[in-house]
């Protein structure tokens, strides 16, 4: 998929971005908790789509060092709410508050890369992949843990990792 991905002129890739989003709304508006659904229409109405996002995450979600916002997911969704006709407002959220972020109508929406897992599946309607990566484990050069390159060789008895909150 990243090679397709990286193939795909820009203009492309924003349709492609657009429909999916669309299809996202739809599909939540319809399927999830009447508690903290959202619609276009709704959206439409106050002229504003609420996007939470942690920025850091380079090259996906950042600010500059003026405080705006930059990066791939915020450029989609900029175009997205110019493709809605609507303001844009993003919302600084820490990782650990981004889901309940959205639960509570916050946002609309989450533009932060974030791996589905089935916990998430329950509380968040996830749109189509946009970007695949893959988790890596990284440490210091000439220590013991440097060749390890496996999940069974770090998780033993004695390796310390770290991780991020919320994760």
């Amino acid at each position: 998929m990243f090679r397709s991905f990286c193939l795909m002129s820009y203009a492309h890739m924003l349709r492609r971005f657009f429909f999916m989003f669309f299809c996202l709304f739809l599909v939540s508006s319809f399927f999830l908790s009447p508690s903290y659904s959202i619609s276009i229409k709704t959206i439409k109405k106050r002229n504003l789509l609420k996007v939470c996002s942690e920025p850091g995450y380079l090259p996906f979600e950042m600010k500059d060092e003026r405080g705006n916002w930059d990066g791939f997911d915020y450029k989609v969704v900029l175009n997205f709410s110019k493709y809605l006709g609507v303001n844009l407002k993003m919302h600084d959220t820490n990782w650990d508050m981004i889901i309940p972020s959205l639960k509570s109508l916050k946002c609309d929406l989450i533009a932060s890369s974030m791996a589905q897992t089935s916990a998430r599946r329950l509380v968040v309607l996830f749109s189509d992949p946009i970007f695949e990566d893959e988790f890596v484990f990284a440490s210091k050069k000439n220590t013991p843990n440097a060749k390890k390159t496996t999940l069974s060789e770090i998780d033993q008895k004695g390796v310390k990792i770290a991780i991020k909150t919320g994760s």
